[in-house]
C-alpha cells in the first residue's frame, strides 16, 4: 500500500461565485485514490499526496454521485474535490475560505486591528 491510498475520505466542495467562499460541502469515503481516479477517468497522479484541490465538471460529479451514492446539490456552483485534512476533525468549521459568507450571515464578527501591538514595537 502506498501513501496515496492512506486517504480514505474526500470532500465535494461548492464555491459561491459571488463571494468566492465555500457554500457547502459533503464528505464521502473511498476504498483508494486509485478507485476514485478510475471512477473519474483521470490519471492517478491527479490525486497524488500533494494535490489539494481538483476542479470537477458536471459529468465527473455525476459519476461520483452514481458510483458512491452521493446526494450533493451543486446549486449551480463550481465544484471541486479535496482530500480530508486535519482541520476536518475539528468540532467546528474553520473560517478560511468562508470569511465573507460567515460575516454576512452574522455568525462571524468583522475583525479590525488598529494600532501597533507591543510585540512589534522596538
Amino acid at each position: 500500500m502506498n501513501a496515496e491510498d492512506d486517504i480514505k475520505t474526500f470532500f465535494l466542495v461548492a464555491t459561491d461565485p459571488e463571494t468566492e467562499c465555500v457554500s457547502h460541502e459533503s464528505s464521502f469515503p473511498v476504498r483508494s485514490t486509485h478507485e476514485l481516479c478510475r471512477v473519474l477517468q483521470m490519471d492517478s497522479s491527479t490525486l497524488g499526496p500533494r494535490v489539494q484541490i481538483v476542479d470537477l465538471d458536471g459529468e465527473q460529479l455525476d459519476k461520483l454521485r452514481g458510483y458512491y451514492g452521493i446526494d450533493f446539490d451543486t446549486k449551480g456552483m463550481p465544484i471541486h474535490l479535496r482530500p480530508k485534512c486535519s482541520a476536518d476533525d475539528l468540532p467546528y468549521k474553520i473560517h478560511t475560505g468562508r470569511e465573507l459568507t460567515l460575516m454576512l450571515a452574522g455568525t462571524r464578527p468583522f475583525a479590525a486591528f488598529l494600532g501597533i501591538s507591543s510585540l512589534y514595537r522596538r
